[in-house]
């Protein structure tokens, strides 16, 4: 009912996520199913939501411990002086400099702003056929 009433909340984010303490949200609804948990009578819960992904850098490998994206180029020292960049988009491929993706399917898209993304449909989800 919070998220419903007062949406999402950065704020409370854990650090040790892949891409730290932002909001993560993903294209396909298989992505947010791997997180779902159904409550006694079965039914699992997810919001089809609206999100403003600004300028958004792309990422390879994780980038956890941060409240924050980093800047448009990645660089590892949190001081530099280019742009921030407004989100992350993790994209799930395999490159040359990084063999073993932690995203092996879907892309994941991560704000830190919560005025950024909008809950807006909330959908009751019931599982068939699965054990």
């Amino acid at each position: 009912d919070v998220m419903v009433n007062l949406g999402f909340e950065e704020r409370i984010g854990q650090l040790g996520g892949l891409f730290g303490a932002g909001l993560y949200f993903a294209e396909a609804s298989t992505k947010v199913d791997q997180y779902m948990k159904p409550d006694s009578n079965g039914i699992c819960y997810m919001f089809l939501s609206r999100v403003i992904l600004g300028t958004p850098v792309e990422i390879h490998t994780s980038m956890n411990n941060i409240r924050r994206p980093p800047c448009i180029h990645c660089c590892s020292n949190n001081n530099c002086l280019h742009l921030r960049a407004d989100s992350i988009v993790a994209e799930c491929r395999r490159t040359a400099n990084n063999t073993f993706s932690y995203l092996h399917r879907y892309r994941e898209l991560i704000v830190y702003d919560r005025n950024q993304c909008y809950p807006e449909i909330l959908m009751h989800v019931k599982r068939v056929g699965r054990k």
